[in-house]
């Protein structure tokens, strides 16, 4: 068995989001609990009614088809700060709807194909605020209107229709993209999962733009040019410049395969594209900082044994953190799309690296320089988002560590505790 496996066959791309199949409504509309976004909800429910002659549902956040993972279709309306849905979609990283995208007035809609592995799709309604939520409603009312097919089934493909927010400016260099994790020290040429693959990918997700998608791909197998254009601008942020999507630095690596999941079934890539992008992407397994972690997920899957012993007595420091929500990322994907039991125990290697958060609050690296203490907190808490782990909530840990933080802010402008 090759470690990691080559693939010969794309996935399944799950494209088709079946609203209603013989007769029968297949999709519920999610909305926030209250009166939110009730016409907007009722607008739909009566376009799939007049195309279909069938009411599909609409239930609130709380209900079993509003929890995530989802079990069924579901078009679910508003953005992370208006529904406990897309909250929970947001912090694992499936969309990035919130007050800030699309902006004021701005809409979105969009699918998401099978993010947890069981066919179920998502068609986000979403915006910033009411208005673009509405906007984002009546353009999928005219999609329903348009839609082909049989009397009693209604079925949906790919969806990505984007409207910026008013006062919204679009940069094409992308030596002035800005990053939401801009610092003191790094400014918007990004660190901590950004590169110039992730920002391309990034780009073209919110805008809709092929012509980020394909400066990705470019970038992603490089010719001289790409390469120098690499060299240039990421430096060790791509460490190998002829392999970028297998060779990224730990400390950039985890959002270029997030983003990858959630552009990669869009019709401006071809099915060879996606293959070869796929197994440049396995290939990453073998390049990282942390390569103790990823020989015992190698031994443990050529024996067939399970688990990592007991769990270590701290976190490690913030390059072993990021090193393992890298792998905990690529198998996330791999293992949702590409089942095997290397992905499935990388995904718990990575959890075992954090383990230690259910018992006490002890971060490597943390406890001898405060200088790096706030940047030892952001992998902690980005692990927690996006596994949806939160003993270290329950138990006192977070509170503890964040208590830390809170000490070294000094109130002052500016305050190097928070930059």
């Amino acid at each position: 068995m090759r470690i990691p496996p080559v693939y010969t066959e794309r996935k399944d791309l799950n494209l088709d989001t079946e609203l209603v199949r013989n007769g029968r409504a297949n999709v519920t509309i999610v909305v926030p609990e209250g009166r939110l976004y009730g016409g907007p909800s009722k607008r739909l429910q009566a376009a799939i009614q007049a195309r279909t002659g069938v009411r599909v549902p609409i239930a609130e956040e709380t209900s079993k088809a509003g929890a995530a993972p989802i079990s069924a279709h579901v078009i679910v309306l508003g953005n992370r700060s208006s529904s406990r849905t897309i909250e929970a979609l947001y912090n694992q990283y499936y969309t990035l709807l919130d007050l800030r995208y699309p902006g004021p007035g701005g809409y979105e809609v969009r699918s998401l194909h099978n993010p947890f592995g069981n066919g179920r799709n998502v068609i986000f309604v979403g915006g910033s605020d009411e208005d673009g939520v509405s906007a984002a409603a009546d353009a999928l009312v005219r999609k329903v209107s348009e839609a082909e097919g049989e009397e009693g089934a209604l079925s949906l493909g790919w969806l990505m229709e984007i409207e910026l927010g008013r006062g919204i400016v679009v940069p094409q260099d992308i030596r002035d993209f800005e990053t939401w994790e801009a610092s003191a020290g790094y400014g918007s040429v990004g660190y901590f999962g950004w590169n110039s693959i992730s920002k391309r990918m990034a780009m073209y997700y919110m805008t809709g733009d092929p012509f980020h998608a394909r400066e990705a791909l470019r970038l992603a197998f490089p010719d001289d040019r790409a390469k120098a254009e690499i060299t240039e601008i990421d430096g060790e942020r791509i460490e190998n410049k002829d392999e970028p999507l297998g060779g990224p630095y730990h400390y950039n690596a985890h959002m270029m395969i997030l983003y990858w999941d959630l552009i990669e079934e869009s019709p401006v890539f071809t099915d060879d594209e996606r293959l070869r992008v796929t197994n440049a992407f396995a290939s990453q397994f073998g390049h990282a900082q942390d390569q103790g972690a990823r020989r015992q997920v190698a031994e443990n899957v050529r024996r067939g044994a399970r688990g990592f012993g007991d769990p270590p007595r701290s976190v490690g420091s913030r390059h072993g953190q990021w090193s393992a929500i890298s792998l905990y990322c690529l198998g996330r994907y791999f293992q949702t799309h590409y089942p095997h039991a290397l992905w499935e125990q990388s995904m718990e290697a990575a959890k075992w690296h954090f383990a230690s958060l259910h018992r006490h609050a002890w971060v490597d690296g943390e406890h001898d320089n405060l200088f790096w203490y706030n940047t030892g907190m952001a992998p902690v808490l980005s692990y927690m988002l996006i596994t949806g782990d939160r003993k270290p909530i329950e138990n006192g840990v977070m509170a503890t560590l964040l208590r830390g933080q809170e000490i070294l802010a000094s109130g002052r402008e500016p305050d190097w505790a928070l930059n």
